[in-house]
């Protein structure tokens, strides 16, 4: 006869139910048991001054100042319950707070996950979709060659499955590096597409502003960078002074890769440097182009569709300059020699603003 010993279960110990909530007591019954004991302190001493028939004499200065200290008492013991009440209030809204945050941190976090697993996911179906294209090419091509060998009865004795699948290997591995190689030499073109305008646009900016500043006709107050999305010295490439007028030089690019840039904040440009002159704190604007801008090109375009927004004599504040090589920086260098000298009082109200 076989005995199985049972092993007993081991006992699992004990935790305190940590969501069990303790019986509080509130403040305002503390407040009230303190007072009713007090009351009841003094309530004995008068009754125990009753009792030895003592006559108690209260003068009108110390009647006042024992109403005046319980009144005190009574308000700061009001005072400090309401500043324990405060700060149970506040740390409730501060942990409510905290939890709120951590909630849509986790819901932030989730979605993250989520889209990028839809885009690992797409990601994988378009590589599939590539292996397959190629591989049906593949797959197309080396049928057609193992048929024309075999028509033309080379003298081989291998088996047309066999050949078609070596050729098949052999021309997936050629188009998948032919395809890697492209990619990489279409990265490089326009990495140098992009170094290549980029240097073209700042040599144009740098010689543009220095021409400028060595004509002898205008005053230099700023030189260097602007900013598309600032307001105004810090929009401009250039701030000038000619005959008493400020006026603000910008440059754009015309090559592609950095021209595609541009054009995104021409038009937040044009309105911001419009409001600049409405202003009165500056008189005039020169768009200058690092190169030549045919009439039907995105910048005209914008700039006529943005002008019928404008005042007309604000729309005339503005000059748009292009030209090849140095022809740009000939025409504003010309354009500012031009520029009448305005009335004495239009001075004086620009130089007031």
């Amino acid at each position: 006869m076989t005995t199985t010993a049972i092993t007993p279960a081991p006992l699992e110990p004990i935790r305190p139910d940590i969501d069990k909530k303790e019986s509080n007591i509130s403040y305002w019954t503390l407040g009230a048991h303190a007072l009713t004991f007090l009351l009841g302190v003094v309530i004995a001493f008068i009754a125990q001054n009753l009792l030895r028939a003592e006559t108690v004499t209260f003068s009108t200065t110390s009647l006042i100042s024992f109403l005046f200290g319980i009144a005190l008492s009574a308000a700061s013991t009001i005072l400090a319950i309401a500043a324990i009440s405060l700060g149970k209030a506040s740390e409730r809204v501060m942990i409510e707070r905290s939890d709120a945050s951590i909630r849509l941190q986790n819901e932030v976090f989730l979605k993250t996950t989520e889209a990028l697993a839809r885009i690992e996911s797409s990601t994988g179906v378009t590589e599939k979709r590539i292996e397959d294209i190629i591989s049906g090419r593949a797959g197309e091509l080396s049928h057609a060659i193992a048929q024309r060998l075999e028509e033309q009865d080379t003298g081989g004795t291998k088996n047309r499955t066999l050949l078609e699948s070596e050729i098949r290997a052999s021309l997936m591995e050629e188009l998948s590096s032919s395809s890697r190689t492209q990619q990489l030499e279409q990265r490089k073109e326009k990495k140098k597409q992009l170094e290549d305008a980029n240097f073209k646009y700042r040599t144009f900016q740098n010689d543009l502003l220095v021409a400028i500043a060595n004509s002898g006709i205008a005053r230099s107050e700023k030189m260097g960078n602007g900013n598309f999305g600032a307001e105004g010295d810090e929009l401009f490439d250039g701030v000038f002074s000619v005959s008493g007028q400020r006026i603000g030089v910008s440059v754009f690019a015309t090559m592609p890769p950095l021209m595609q840039s541009h054009i995104k904040y021409f038009r937040t440009f044009l309105l911001t440097a419009a409001k600049e002159i409405q202003d009165r704190r500056f008189q005039h604007i020169i768009v200058a182009f690092d190169g030549e801008v045919d009439a039907n090109t995105e910048y005209r375009a914008i700039f006529s569709e943005v002008s019928e927004l404008l005042k007309t004599e604000v729309v005339e504040r503005f000059t748009l300059i292009d030209g090849a090589g140095q022809k740009a920086i000939e025409k504003t260098v010309e354009y500012l020699r031009s520029l009448p000298t305005p009335p004495s009082e239009t001075l004086k109200l620009a130089s007031s603003s």
